[in-house]
């Protein structure tokens, strides 16, 4: 079956549990001592499923592919403000290690859907993307 939403794609599904994970990390309060940090990881955790929602939107692959690239740099920037809550004492260990586990399993599909549109081109136009809402999960 095609895909027919962003919202059908397992690196925006995994990006957007993700982001939903990293706020109910932060919302602890720990994060309260250091609020910039909390602000710039949820930022960055935000952005995978933005950016991999933009990218499905545009038409050519060369584009999603570039949107594709921004977030896998959300991934990294993420990993790395947890490395400095750890080392900051902000989080411990095990939710670091979860959370880390999460984004490593995000990246996977989002290089994989990345480099294949890297060396294809989008078909012939039929029609505009469905702006029907996305299917009801199951």
């Amino acid at each position: 079956m095609p895909i027919t939403h962003h919202s059908q794609l397992v690196c925006y599904q995994l990006g957007a549990r993700l982001r939903q994970a990293v706020y109910e990390e932060t919302a602890r309060p720990g994060w309260q001592k250091d609020w910039k940090l909390r602000d710039d990881l949820r930022r960055a955790a935000r952005s995978v499923p933005t950016n991999i929602s933009e990218g499905y939107w545009r038409y050519h692959h060369r584009d999603f592919a570039h949107f594709l690239d921004i977030a896998l740099g959300s991934l990294g920037e993420t990993e790395d403000h947890l490395e400095t809550a750890f080392v900051d004492r902000i989080i411990d260990e095990a939710p670091k290690a979860t959370l880390v586990a999460l984004i490593r399993e995000t990246r996977a599909p989002t290089l994989n859907l990345r480099d294949y549109l890297s060396r294809t081109t989008a078909p012939p136009r039929k029609h505009k993307p469905s702006r029907r809402p996305p299917p009801k999960a199951r």
